[in-house]
């Protein structure tokens, strides 16, 4: 990750190839595919990536600070699908069906 690149860089730690893979990927503007791989699917820049992914954080934790909204930004989701299940999931449980 970014803390490895980091410390190859500073000399901290000796240089991977994973690392030497991600620092290439951010030396161009390219989002690596190490973080793409456990993160939402995209196809902006990096920066573009780094400003949607705070976005979609600073949601989620105005999510856990003050309550679940009455309205949600579904397409800032990791998994839409995911999502609407639970939301059909606690429908039925407050009306209560089984």
């Amino acid at each position: 990750g970014l803390v490895r690149v980091l410390e190859a860089a500073s000399g901290a730690a000796a240089v991977s190839r994973e690392v030497e893979v991600v620092a290439e990927s951010l030396v161009v503007q390219q989002v690596p595919a190490a973080w793409l791989s456990c993160s939402y699917p995209s196809c902006k820049s990096l920066s573009g990536y780094i400003e949607d992914f705070v976005l979609r954080a600073g949601t989620v934790q105005c999510w856990s600070a003050e309550g679940l909204p009455t309205l949600f930004w579904i397409s800032g989701l990791f998994s839409i699908p995911g999502f609407l299940v639970g939301v059909l999931q606690q429908s039925a449980r407050v009306g209560e069906t089984p």
